[in-house]
């Protein structure tokens, strides 16, 4: 991909997962779920138990517009291609965007916590406790 969003968004922790993550959940909320409700019959064999798949993400579309948005400096928008449950690819009428601040936040929480936690453990956090 040429414009992939790695490049544009940041990564969190290490690691851009939240990407993937957003993306499930944007696909979802305007094509549906992901899996089918009722669940297949274990007659059909265990290869066949679970739940059938009603789309998958088959990737982004960097275009035009993504690359005018990066030539601009805002962050991109990409289009999304599913692939059905018959097998045809659909693209989404509408674009994605990500926003990466409530993971940022999230994050940003976590780390608090572990430093209050970490200075919590300090020797002279612990009034009583015997110094070495």
């Amino acid at each position: 991909m040429k414009n992939p969003p790695e490049r544009s968004y940041p990564a969190i922790d290490g690691k851009h997962d939240w990407l993937q993550s957003d993306l499930k959940d944007w696909v979802t909320r305007r094509a549906g779920p992901e899996f089918a409700a009722d669940r297949r019959s274990l007659e059909a064999g265990v290869g066949m138990s679970g739940q059938s798949r009603n789309w998958s993400v088959a990737g982004l579309v960097a275009d035009g517009q993504t690359q005018a948005e990066i030539s601009a400096g805002r962050p991109p928008s990409y289009q999304v291609a599913v692939k059905k449950a018959d097998g045809t690819l659909d693209i989404i009428p509408s674009r994605i965007a990500f926003d990466p601040s409530n993971h940022i936040a999230e994050h940003g929480a976590r780390l608090e916590e572990r430093r209050q936690s970490a200075n919590f453990l300090r020797p002279e956090n612990n009034a009583g406790m015997p110094q070495p």
